[in-house]
């Protein structure tokens, strides 16, 4: 699951993300990098302190600033599909259940990364308000290596 590629003019350019900071990194050749910050249409240089110029690299800033828009338009449309869409586990298994308490752990497709799966760790509680309600606990965002992986520890440690 690579970054992102833009081809601007006859550049291609790689786009880091990070979380729900506004601001892209762009990823030039020969090592050249710099901020883009779309709430402010700005860039700055690759410690993301000083202003920079994205004439020096020869680029043309209408296209330029044009194509990190349109990138940040899509992810954040993408985003907001992802927040409203219903997603159902592609499997789903009790890890503990003690008659009063439980764990869930479930793992889905991710859509939007044909790569991706979520794995998530929740847990229910009997004497709770909404006893059928599952409180969630733990997420994180994994290929099918990193699950190939975490197979073969369970199969190790199962084997001893």
């Amino acid at each position: 699951m690579g970054k992102p590629t833009l081809r601007i003019g006859d550049q291609d350019f790689q786009i880091g993300t990070w979380g729900r900071n506004p601001r892209i990194k762009v990823f030039g050749t020969a090592g050249v990098s710099f901020w883009f910050d779309p709430t402010e249409v700005r860039y700055f240089d690759s410690t993301g302190i000083s202003d920079f110029d994205p004439r020096t690299l020869g680029l043309d800033l209408g296209p330029l600033t044009k194509a990190l828009q349109e990138f940040v338009s899509a992810r954040e449309q993408a985003s907001e599909s992802a927040k409203s869409a219903k997603v159902k586990p592609i499997a789903k298994a009790t890890l503990v259940d003690n008659g009063n308490f439980r764990y869930v752990v479930a793992l889905r497709k991710v859509e939007m990364l044909p790569e991706a799966y979520h794995l998530s760790i929740s847990s229910q509680w009997a004497s709770s308000a909404r006893p059928d309600d599952e409180q969630f606990r733990f997420g994180t965002c994994v290929d099918q290596q990193g699950l190939q992986k975490l197979l073969e520890l369970i199969q190790k440690e199962l084997s001893k």
